[in-house]
């Protein structure tokens, strides 16, 4: 009876946390749909030129996971719009948009030539910065495909950029991909191996938040590790 009561208590309590983080995430989604809503009402009032690219990109990006249909539509646009008027930097933008969108559709192949697309202009570019970016994203991709090495490989190279700009957060959370795809692999002391690296970057930025996230990556190799 004791025991039942007790169960009682914790779910009692625990009851506003749920209703806290309820809120919390509805918060999240109404901000996210006020800036959506307005980047449709600006969209409406721009001139054919370089700023509707822009805000057709913004657009893509923020809807292409929740809307990814509709951010397709939106990319093209800006696609169409910036190849009108010679806008590399747009068509680079929009193409990493519209890659987003294939890819929470898991159309995987779609979403791989988008970013390829994007990396050339970077490289042409030279938008070092944008180079990273698109070898994250292509790393995603052979994630999914089940090509780890490949996936590797490329986070590597976006982390030797991420080092030379300075890039502290990315550099880190870099090894905290490469730590997940080890995990993935069963290639627990690897995974530890990473995870502790970025765990010690994290800890030199003063990011509390993500020394947290490598700390549970850290456990939950320490509990897999004891099991097997």
């Amino acid at each position: 009876m004791a025991k039942q009561n007790m169960q009682v208590k914790m779910k009692v309590k625990t009851l506003p946390l749920i209703f806290l983080s309820c809120l919390m995430n509805f918060s999240v989604w109404g901000q996210d749909q006020i800036k959506i809503d307005s980047l449709k009402n600006v969209l409406r009032t721009l001139s054919e030129d370089t700023n509707k690219v822009r805000c057709l990109y913004l657009l893509s990006n923020e809807i292409f996971t929740i809307k990814p249909s509709e951010a397709i539509v939106y990319a093209n646009q800006g696609i169409a719009l910036s190849n009108k008027l010679a806008y590399e930097k747009g068509i680079g933008n929009c193409n990493s948009a519209l890659g987003g969108a294939y890819l929470s559709m898991g159309q995987f192949d779609n979403a791989l030539k988008c970013y390829e697309s994007c990396l050339l202009i970077a490289e042409k570019r030279n938008d070092l910065m944008e180079k990273a970016l698109c070898f994250d994203n292509i790393s995603i991709i052979y994630i999914y495909k089940g090509d780890f090495e490949k996936a590797i490989a490329l986070r590597l190279k976006a982390n030797e950029i991420y080092l030379n700009l300075r890039e502290g957060n990315s550099f880190a959370n870099g090894y905290l991909w490469i730590g997940n795809i080890y995990m993935q692999q069963g290639n627990y002391p690897k995974a530890l191996n990473n995870y502790l690296i970025a765990l010690r970057i994290f800890e030199k930025l003063n990011d509390v938040q993500n020394s947290g996230v490598a700390l549970v990556n850290i456990g939950s190799i320490i509990v897999k590790s004891i099991k097997t």
